[in-house]
């Protein structure tokens, strides 16, 4: 299972980039929390993940120069079965 996880979350990292900052380590600890934690809290997913601290999470989904929409566009391309 952590082998597939791997291989989803590597597909998605493009996204996480910039010229000047690399957000995907942060965005794979994220993405694993949800899928660990009982409630989805920035606490609670801190708790879960190894290296994982609320704050920075919070940070990466307030303030991080990414866009949402490229990533929803590339879920949907892939469709149920990716």
């Amino acid at each position: 299972m952590a082998e597939a996880f791997g291989t989803f979350r590597d597909r998605y990292t493009r996204f996480f980039r910039t010229k000047t900052r690399d957000s995907a380590p942060i965005a794979g600890r994220h993405l694993q929390g949800p899928t660990q934690a009982e409630d989805c809290t920035f606490a609670e997913i801190a708790d879960v993940v190894e290296n994982g601290f609320a704050q920075q999470f919070q940070h990466f989904i307030t303030n991080s120069p990414w866009q949402h929409e490229p990533v929803i566009a590339q879920i949907g391309a892939e469709g149920p079965q990716a």
